[in-house]
């Protein structure tokens, strides 16, 4: 018996799912839409079925906003189409949705001509069950011409229409499309009609929706919660207030998981325009009040009690959302204060205490399905003081057991899109430790969005990080199969598109080729499992690396399944192109991928991964190459599948066979930008390079010294540059070959002593590879032969200077060079110093520099907030130096305390100031400037390790109160000159405050350990300052002069520096308090000061603040950490090699608290004059100091500088003499220092020797050296 002819395959799959999605009309009769009065009984059942809220139909004769709008229930019929015309409007509506026309043109002429035939039955459709659709099609691609015809056809039946099952549908698409054309003016012509005679409607589209506003006033009670019309007007109050209204997206007001998405087809050639869905569009005056009105009358006839209720109803819960949206984003915070608005009978107060009313009642919401929506939007859209007494005083503190429920884990996520970073650490404190549960339960969008919130506000991840990989296996293989919620053993293998068979029984015959299909829990669980992974593969750090390991440890035959599976080839996207992965992490990871990529290719999921391999092998040129190979033998293939000729396009693979040199220069991304009219031009060949620089000479020369040609400039700048190019990096190579290379000679002419054959007779060649060509500064004026010309001598002239100005310069890009409290800088300094020459302006006014000025701000805000400075007003300026921070800063502790000081002077004040005893000298010379004198500044004694004394600070305090005096200034140090100790900066606050003085850290120098997460504990405390000082330059290699002052406070800098210049700063006014005294924007909540001159005593302003965010730009804080870390192991090396060794006395600690390693050299461990061989201490001081000066001097041809400085504040060790100082930077290697030990061996015997046996008493200095250490007053 032959078969029944059966269609199969997808098509016939495809179309049977579209006609079971086909709106069928039911057997039984249609039940009305209006809500009909229940019985007693059917109250009392539909209770207990829905328990979580009370039913507003209950006893509706006390609300009369719900009775329906007709007493006998009855909803108006419009008719029904006949069969013709519903063949022929459902044909049209398929017609449509093939969208088979040739052009843009031929589908307006279809619509024209069935709104034509549409005339007169534009009801029925709209209320038609299989004709709707092809209304909103038609809505959404009219015009507004047409839009209007429509809109007055509807005007009079609202009321009907949007409580209609499928009419309401269509009043929705209607006022969505309407309402960018509301601002539209209708012209009035004299009888104007259209070709088919139909008048053009005289209202216009904002007034049609002030007659639907009419209609419906004295129904909005009823409304509210009726299922089909709640949709619309949820609708027509965003269109009202001007909203976006985007019906598909889910985090919109109006979604509806029901809602059929009708998206408008394009026509090839045609460009798809998008309605602003998402931007706010303009409204008419009049739709303001008209809203208000609206929202008033909704709400009005509801008592508190059920306008409650309504928060966990279904259908009114969403209105009631965008009332509360309305109220609290639209018409702002003033709305919200209204004891008649809905926010604040919903919760009528603040606090929101545990058993206060507000605080009940947002309990009851958080674990309710229908309430916690919203909840949501109370916690998005509350004004600040309200969320935080929300948060805190109700929600905070159960964040983490909020965060398991799969509920109120919802109201979780809003809260942290809105907590601060200090709120935000807690929280995630918090929920760490339910983080194992969340995953175990699959509660992943928790996390995910904790880890996207921590990037935004600058929170370290590593807590979460430690969490995640303890929910995890340890093993790195599993755990990839764990974190992504799949079987890789059961993943089935990729098929063919065509499954079809033919024979006999084969329905019986066919085998499941994998799994059972998943379910859409399943499905959402993998979804959200790869955004987690995506978002941690964001965090540079262990939250990416730990997904990093997992990926490395697969298989490849692995990776090639997750490539080509939906959710898990998003993620190998991600890890290959966010910019956490490495160059060596990307280099593993890519090769996986060869030999598998034309399978990849032509797969929808796998065709992505291959894209993302382009931007993958970015700067591994040799691994993208052999993948185009690979490409290039599968053209065929590729090119006959969709997916794979996007590939094949995307990876530029025809410049690959026709122009492999085209195609090499965009892979390396080197292909020049030069864009003409027609396109991108071919790149210059050096031939074509020269002719351009020749002509373009020849033009300058022919234009003459007018200065008109502005590319005669830049072509001298560029010549002089590029030469000037050439003298500079040949001298800081030298400093690279030198490296661990220290010569063993000892006179002047060794390698690092002078700059080759031409060192001795001072030849001006270029810089060879010395440290220094160390000469007499007589001897060095006759050199250099300094003159300045009456005639410019240009370019050659300025080149012979700067050989010689490098010829007998110190080379600070040196190993060597360990001598100052700074180092060499770096590849970024050296970029930010030329930028800062070419930009050549002065950040005093943002009018001249505004770049500059917010990047300032910016980098001093972050400085702050790095030493604990968090508040509002914390920031930080930059000054020309170490000793200008402590000098500003003086000024502004007088002025700010004792405010009369800045017109009158010091007047009647004794003031004193307070330094420890290794403080920095600049403190006393800022008091001499200042008029306070010398003696003035008071050292507070230290203990053996160079730290001040707290108790001592304190009784030199209460003496100087005693004696009449003002104290009001305490300078503590953060890694002092000599001894780089660290002062007890938590002691010294408390006596600050305690006694009403200025509290100042001077971390010039050790400051910079803020960016060491294994070296700030030597900062804590900081954040109790009012001020403080640190140098960038000084230990991060950022470039000479980068200093800032910080504070807490922005305000008392502009307080005590500020001074009237209206020449110079151009600020607004400052208001009147209304008494006739202006008010001063110190003491009103002011913007901040974007003039930084009116901050700091300088006028004239380099942006230094540049140089530092470069180079934190370039490095980042990691890069920074890892270099200051580097430099205090290599401290601690030199300082345990000097400790062990027979010859040397370490005086510092070990490991030392900062850079600086402090030591002698005495044989044996005994020093050359001991004590008592020499009667007089001062003298045997000088003996002993004449070893480490002369040792220092001889170690210099050997590539070594290094300083030296007398003991201090130790008067048992003045006798033993200067010790050396040995300054290690972020660029010092374990083999420089080791050398350097090897040096001194070497020339120390010799020196001792020679120096007994002369028995000279007669010290030498160094030229330029003060001969005295930390300035010491004694009180």
């Amino acid at each position: 018996m032959p078969r029944e002819q059966q269609k199969r395959g997808r098509r016939a799959e495809k179309k049977a799912d579209k006609d079971a999605s086909k709106r069928k009309f039911e057997e039984d009769a249609e039940v009305p839409a209006k809500r009909m009065k229940s019985s007693d009984d059917a109250s009392d059942a539909e209770f207990q079925d829905n328990a979580d809220y009370i039913p507003l139909d209950v006893d509706q004769a006390d609300q009369q906003e719900f009775q329906g709008p007709e007493d006998n229930g009855d909803m108006p019929f419009y008719g029904l189409l006949d069969e013709e015309e519903s063949e022929y409007f459902q044909r049209a509506n398929e017609m449509l949705e093939l969208n088979q026309f040739q052009d843009a043109e031929e589908r307006s002429l279809f619509v024209d001509s069935v709104y034509s035939e549409a005339n007169g039955k534009e009801l029925k459709i709209a209320c038609s069950q299989g004709c709707s659709r092809l209304m909103e099609k038609l809505i959404s691609m009219s015009n507004a011409q047409q839009l209007r015809r429509i809109f007055s056809k509807f005007v009079g039946s609202f009321l009907h229409l949007v409580q209609h099952r499928f009419a309401s549908h269509c009043c929705e698409t209607l006022f969505i499309h309407a309402a960018p054309a509301v601002m539209q003016k209708t012209k009035h012509n004299k009888k104007s009609e259209d070709e088919d005679g139909e008048e053009e409607p005289e209202l216009s589209i904002a007034d049609m929706f002030m007659a639907v506003i009419e209609e419906l006033k004295e129904n909005w009670g009823y409304l509210l919660t009726e299922r089909f019309a709640s949709h619309t007007i949820r609708v027509l109050l965003l269109v009202l207030a001007g909203e976006p209204v985007d019906v598909t997206s889910t985090d919109s007001f109006v979604a509806s998981r029901k809602k059929e998405r009708l998206e408008i087809p394009t026509i090839q050639g045609e460009e798809k325009v998008e309605l602003s869905k998402t931007e706010k569009h303009s409204v008419p005056e009049s739709f303001e009040p008209a809203l208000k009105k609206i929202m008033t009358d909704m709400v009005a006839g509801l008592d508190d009690v059920y306008l409650r209720a309504m928060a966990t109803h279904p259908v009114g819960n969403p209105v009631l959302q965008v009332l509360l949206f309305l109220e609290l984003s639209h018409f702002g915070k003033s709305s919200a204060k209204d004891p008649k608005s809905t926010i604040r009978r919903l919760i009528p107060d603040e606090s929101f205490e545990e058993e206060s009313e507000s605080g009940i009642f947002i309990r009851g919401l958080l674990y309710d399905p229908v309430g916690s929506r919203l909840l949501e939007t109370m916690v998005r859209y509350l004004p600040g003081k309200a969320f935080k007494n929300l948060y805190r005083n109700n929600l905070g503190e159960r964040i983490g057991s909020l965060s398991r429920n799969s509920t109120a884990g919802y109201v979780v996520l809003r809260m942290l899109e809105r907590l601060g970073k200090d709120d935000l650490k807690i929280a995630m404190s918090n929920i760490v430790p339910e983080v194992s549960g969340l995953i175990e339960r699959s509660r992943l969008i928790v996390p995910k969005v904790l880890i996207e919130r921590c990037v935004v506000r600058g929170v370290d991840t590593k807590p979460l990080a430690e969490a995640l990989e303890g929910a995890f296996s340890q093993d790195p293989t599993i755990r990839l199969q764990q974190m992504l919620k799949i079987n890789v053993s059961e993943t089935p293998a990729p098929q063919p598109e065509d499954h079809d068979m033919d024979g006999d029984n084969e329905e019986k015959e066919r085998k499941p080729r994998g799994p059972p299909p998943m379910s859409a829990t399943e499905k959402a669980e993998k979804l959200h499992a790869s955004l987690l992974v995506q978002a941690m593969l964001t965090v540079s750090g262990p939250l990416s690396q730990l997904v990093y390991t997992s990926l490395l440890a697969q298989s490849p035959e692995t990776i090639i399944q997750l490539a080509q599976e939906p959710t898990t080839s998003r993620v190998l996207q991600s890890a290959l192109t966010s910019t956490s992965s490495t160059t060596q992490i990307r280099r593993q990871l890519t090769t996986r991928f060869q030999g598998h990529l034309a399978t990849l290719a032509l797969s929808p999921s796998g065709s992505h991964v291959v894209d993302a391999l382009w931007s993958a092998t970015k700067d591994i040129f040799f691994v993208k190459e052999r993948m185009a190979q690979e490409l290039e033998r599968d053209e065929q293939t590729l090119r006959d599948s969709f997916v794979g000729r996007a590939v094949w396009r995307n990876w530029s693979m025809d410049l690959f066979k026709r122009r492999r040199g085209e195609w090499t220069r965009k892979a390396k991304g080197l292909e020049e930008r030069t864009i003409s009219s027609e396109g991108t031009e071919r790149p210059k060949s050096k031939i074509e390079q020269a002719r351009a620089r020749y002509a373009a000479a020849k033009e300058a020369a022919e234009a003459g010294a007018t200065g008109a040609n502005q590319t005669a400039v830049a072509n001298h700048s560029v010549q002089l540059l590029r030469a000037v190019e050439d003298l500079l990096i040949p001298f800081i190579r030298s400093a690279d070959q030198d490296i661990n290379k220290p010569s063993k000679t000892n006179g002047t002419n060794g390698t690092n002593g002078t700059n080759g054959a031409n060192g001795a007779n001072g030849h001006t060649g270029l810089a060879g590879s010395s440290l220094v060509d160390y000469k007499k500064p007589e001897e060095l004026r006759d050199l250099l032969q300094l003159e300045i010309p009456e005639k410019g001598t240009k370019q050659e002239g300025l080149i012979e200077i700067l050989q010689k100005v490098l010829k007998y310069s110190v080379n600070t890009w040196h190993q060597g060079f360990l001598d100052k409290l700074y180092a060499s800088t770096n590849a970024p300094g050296v970029a930010a110093e030329l930028i800062l020459a070419t930009l050549n302006t002065n950040v005093h006014v943002y009018q001249v520099s505004p770049a500059l000025t917010v990047i300032e701000k910016y980098t001093g805000q972050r400085l702050a907030n790095l030493f604990g400075l968090d508040g509002p007003r914390a920031g930080g300026i930059s000054v020309q130096g170490g000793s200008a921070s402590n000098t500003t800063s003086i000024v502004i502790a007088r002025n700010n305390l004792y405010p009369s000081t800045k017109t009158d002077g010091n007047g009647g004040y004794k003031f004193v100031l307070f330094t420890s005893a290794h403080g920095h000298y600049s403190v006393e010379k800022a008091a001499q400037m200042l008029g306070f004198g010398s003696s003035a500044v008071w050292p507070v004694p230290i203990d053996n390790v160079g730290r001040m004394i707290p108790a001592e600070l304190e009784k030199l305090v209460q003496k100087a109160q005693s004696e009449g005096r003002t104290p009001f200034y305490v300078n503590a140090t953060a890694g002092t000159t000599v001894m780089g100790s660290f002062d007890p900066f938590n002691e010294v606050a408390a006596i600050c405050q305690k006694y009403n003085l200025w509290f100042h850290i001077d971390g010039s120098w050790g400051g910079s350990f803020i960016f060491s997460k294994n070296q700030k504990h030597k900062l804590a405390g900081a954040e109790k300052a009012n001020s403080i000082a640190i140098n960038p330059h000084k230990m991060i290699g950022v470039p000479v002069t980068c200093s800032y002052l910080l504070a807490a406070d922005m305000r008392q800098f502009h307080k005590a520096n500020t001074l009237p210049a209206g020449y110079l700063f151009h600020n607004e006014e400052p208001a009147s308090n209304g008494e006739g005294d202006k008010e001063s924007e110190l003491e009103i909540e002011s913007p901040e000061v974007w003039d930084l001159a009116d901050l700091t005593l300088q006028c004239g302003r380099r942006a230094d603040s540049l140089k530092l965010f470069l180079g934190w730009t370039y490095y980042g804080s990691e890069g920074y950490q890892q270099q200051i870390d580097t430099a205090c192991d290599i401290a601690a090396h030199l300082a345990n090699t000097i400790d062990q060794h027979p010859d040397f006395v370490l005086i510092s600690e070990n490991p030392p608290p900062c850079l600086q390693v402090c030591f002698y050299y005495a044989p044996g461990k005994e020093f050359v004059y001991p004590r008592g061989v020499v009667s007089n201490e001062d003298q045997r001081a000088k003996n002993n100091s004449k070893v480490t000066e002369q040792v220092t001097h001889a170690i210099v041809p050997k590539g070594f500088m290094v300083d030296f400085a007398p003991p201090s504040g130790d008067d048992n060790a003045v006798g033993n003499g200067k010790f050396f100082r040995c300054v290690v930077n972020v660029q010092t290697s374990r083999e420089t220092v080791d050398s350097l030990v090897h040096a001194i061996e070497e020339v120390g015997p010799e020196i001792v020797k020679s120096l007994k046996a002369s028995n000279s008493t007669i010290p030498q200095k160094r030229p330029g050296e003060r001969g005295h250490g930390p300035v010491v007053h004694n009180v």
